[in-house]
């Protein structure tokens, strides 16, 4: 008996298992989509609605096909080695030895070996012995233990059934079982022509299946690789996401925020300040020692000629620790020496994260466990999408951290956060973050917010981006309604064209909002242009569809 068969045959089943189940959800959503088309999709062409359902079945199969390709390996290893122990466990099997017949007592030869219950853990093998000279037949396991047949009973009447064997023909037999005591009978037919039959069609559907799908729904190895990289890439994109969201949810990450990164010149001009005020003058740096930090030696002079060395240097340290406490700069430990009015110094400056979480207040703890394989960590963590989604993470711990600020001030607030590179979401002009009002609608300018909270245009106008076209901008007239600059100028000289201009505190217009609610006679005369933009793409078949 042959239980382990050739490397081909597993990855046969392990193909047509994918091409099965790949056919049961394509079917599945398809006959889905098309019985809800009245219902769902009353307006679609059916040119469209094909588009629709194979967006849908080619992300759907995407998964599928990827995921089996991804356990594929392991799976037929698994199979490979249960069904190798199975045929170990057959062929090393030897039958009990001096075997005579129970009637006769003669020799006995071994006419068959059977493995009963193959895959169970208590499977065993059982010989069949048939006397050399009675014929005689007995059954023993390879311990030398015999198989107990136990007689069938009627289910009538609970009395033995005796059972009779018919052979009409080779492909055809008859097993009968009839009650010693009443009148039950049952009839069983073993046909082997039309199990072959059945098995040959089985196989041969087998073989179609996988001669028209494979190359359809099974990855070979590239893709699959491909795709075992791209979904791990999004499982390190994921937990880079939560952990760069969680980082402001820590008040030391949010303390390390709120550091100045000041460049040299600023702490010159941050200490001299300082230390003038303490009557230490003539602050000089000398050339720095650039590494993993920058180290500064310093020297600097005491005018007060009434401190001594001891009171000088302490009096020295703590005006600078103090200028320092919110810079990403610190005053090396024991560096300053005093000498005749002249003292020296270090100054250290951090740049790294992990140095600002430090000067921030972060002590050393154990480390948890990594949610992710560092290897893996590293392999990934340079591609598009985990650069992406540590954006995003950084995105929606910023967003939360300002969310809870609003518990205090729910009408918004300036983000005075110094950093630069914002833009106002109603015109658009490039904004400070000292300049930057902050509320659930979004971000604008000082100026914006001061005309939105005046009523110079209603707050409808923040509604715009997210597609409601409740806003008429500078740059459409041209592109999308055909009409010049200097046309506009006109159209709002003779009325047709209605603007609300905001004005700078000393009533300059910087910025004009057209409001489609109060130009629909313009909107009338000049209807917005439909888009001549065409975007392509292929399916699966490569074919070009029009979206």
């Amino acid at each position: 008996m042959d239980y382990l068969k050739d490397d081909q045959y597993y990855i046969d089943l392990y193909d047509l298992h994918t091409i099965e189940e790949c056919l049961d959800y394509y079917w599945s959503i398809k006959n889905g989509f098309i019985k809800s088309r009245k219902k769902e999709f009353p307006k679609y062409t059916d040119e469209k609605f094909n588009q629709e359902i194979n967006k849908c079945l080619n992300m759907m199969l995407f998964g599928i096909k990827g995921e089996r390709y991804r356990h594929k390996v392991e799976r037929i290893k698994e199979w490979t080695e249960k069904d190798k122990l199975v045929q170990e466990k057959y062929d090393k099997a030897i039958p009990p030895l001096g075997v005579l017949c129970r009637k006769c007592h003669s020799s006995t030869k071994v006419t068959s070996k059977d493995l009963l219950g193959s895959f169970e853990p208590d499977s065993k093998v059982l010989f069949m012995f048939e006397c050399l000279k009675c014929k005689k037949r007995q059954a023993l396991y390879e311990d030398g233990s015999e198989w107990e047949y136990e007689k069938p009973r009627c289910p009538k009447c609970k009395s033995p059934l005796k059972n009779t064997v018919k052979k009409p023909n080779k492909d055809l037999l008859i097993f009968i079982d009839s009650c010693t005591k009443c009148s039950y009978s049952k009839k069983y037919i073993t046909d082997f022509e039309k199990s072959r039959k059945e098995q040959e069609e089985k196989e041969a559907k087998h073989k179609k299946l996988l001669e028209t799908y494979r190359k359809d729904f099974v990855l070979d190895d590239k893709s699959g690789q491909e795709y075992i990289e791209q979904m791990e890439a999004m499982e390190v994109a994921s937990i880079i996401r939560e952990e760069e969201r969680q980082k402001y949810e820590s008040p030391v990450y949010q303390r390390s925020l709120q550091l100045k990164k000041t460049t040299i010149i600023e702490l010159e001009k941050l200490l001299i300040q300082s230390l003038e005020k303490a009557k230490y003058i003539k602050l000089s740096f000398d050339k720095p020692e650039i590494g993993q930090y920058v180290i500064v030696p310093f020297t600097i002079q005491d005018s007060d000629s009434s401190r001594k060395d001891r009171i000088s240097s302490f009096e020295l340290e703590k005006v600078i620790k103090d200028t320092l406490e919110d810079t990403n700069w610190r005053l090396l430990s024991n560096s300053i020496m005093y000498r005749l009015g002249f003292l020296e110094g270090k100054l250290k400056g951090y740049e790294q994260e992990e140095d600002m979480l430090k000067l921030a207040g972060k002590k050393e703890e154990t480390k948890p466990k990594p949610k992710i394989d560092e290897a893996k960590r590293q392999k990934y963590v340079h591609t598009n999408v985990v650069q992406m989604a540590r954006l995003l993470g950084e995105f929606d711990g910023i967003e939360n951290t300002r969310k809870r600020r609003l518990e205090k001030e729910p009408d918004g607030f300036f983000l005075n956060d110094g950093k630069e590179g914002y833009t106002c979401g109603v015109c658009h002009e490039s904004i400070s973050g000292n300049n930057t009002w902050w509320d659930l609608k979004g971000i604008r300018c000082g100026d914006c917010q001061r005309n939105l909270k005046a009523g110079t245009v209603p707050l409808a106008i923040l509604e715009d981006d997210y597609g409601y076209d409740v806003v008429i901008r500078d740059w459409e007239f041209k592109d999308d309604y055909g009409v010049h600059p200097s046309t506009v100028r006109k159209l709002k000289r003779e009325g047709l064209l209605i603007g609300h201009d905001l004005k700078r505190e000393d009533g300059s217009v910087y910025y004009t909002i057209y409001l489609t609610s109060d130009n629909k006679e313009f909107l009338k005369k000049y209807p917005k242009k439909k888009s001549d933009i065409k975007i392509t793409i292929s399916d699966k078949d490569g074919k070009s569809i029009e979206l």
